[in-house]
């Protein structure tokens, strides 16, 4: 039997060229979009409410920095009172809260995120919420200093009379700061980190210490503190710490020390 072989034309294998590399980008984009997705939802895991908030608001008081290049994680918990005072008629009322709402994070720098726990942002009068802080960025021209405001809707019972109230403040200053490729950032002090790759332990070179209340602190690369010392001295004191890292999984760290309104970082490697 004869067979009939049909010749393409050229624009015709333009075309399915065209098209299979159209299905092979089109696959390749959803790939991506499942990846980022997976990786912001690694991130954004549920938290916990931390207990140390104690009668505060909110908790920590202030947010450690970020820093181009590296992941970002930190844990804000709130505590949503069950009785408050309230405005009514030009007079203070004793007020009970029904239930509060995070509606807002304004002042947010490009890369960062933050989800809640539960995911409706909502939490009881009288109970503890918290939300994940997260993101990082890749660009140098993000760093800078970001003032975050939040915004709180209140659910209030007053007086017989049923409240809902917006509260707002700039609650953090948050820093996102440029590693220069050296030992130190920004204005910083000394610091002195040894061995380097160090197996067993690392011992870190503290002195001209700004403020009489410096912290020390090792970071791995999700941004989270693995260990975390303050240390209250005087201005001129100087301290050789020495960390036990027999514990730490191997891989880069960062080690951060604030003192004041100065900065030091040092990159140190477990292996």
């Amino acid at each position: 039997m004869q067979q009939l072989v049909r010749m393409f034309s050229i624009t015709e294998i333009f075309f399915y060229i065209r098209f299979t590399i159209y299905l092979l980008m089109k696959k390749l984009l959803v790939l991506l979009s499942f990846a980022l997705a997976l990786n912001c939802s690694l991130w954004a895991q549920p938290c916990t409410p931390n207990p140390a908030i104690g009668s505060g608001l909110m908790h920590p008081d202030t947010l450690p920095f970020a820093m181009v290049g590296y992941k970002y994680y930190q844990v804000l918990t709130f505590r949503v009172p069950k009785d408050s005072t309230l405005v009514y008629n030009g007079f203070p009322v004793q007020a009970t809260v029904d239930s509060a709402r995070l509606i807002f994070m304004g002042g947010i720098p490009p890369g960062f995120s933050y989800e809640c726990t539960p995911a409706s942002c909502t939490w009881k009068g009288g109970t503890l919420g918290c939300a994940t802080f997260f993101g990082r960025t890749d660009s140098p021209s993000v760093a800078g200093k970001y003032p975050i405001k939040i915004y709180i809707q209140s659910w209030i019972k007053a007086a017989g009379t049923d409240f809902i109230r917006v509260d707002s403040s700039s609650n953090y200053n948050f820093r996102v700061l440029a590693y220069n490729g050296g030992i130190e950032i920004e204005k910083a002090q000394t610091l002195k980190v040894y061995p380097n790759p160090a197996k067993h332990f690392v011992k870190v070179d503290l002195e001209n210490l700004q403020s009489e209340l410096s912290t020390l602190e090792m970071l791995d690369m999700q941004g989270k503190a693995v260990y975390k010392k303050v240390f209250d001295k005087p201005a001129d004191y100087y301290i050789t710490e020495e960390i036990a890292i027999d514990s730490f999984s191997p891989g880069l760290y960062i080690i951060r020390l604030s003192s004041g309104d100065k900065i030091a970082l040092n990159k140190i490697l477990v292996e």
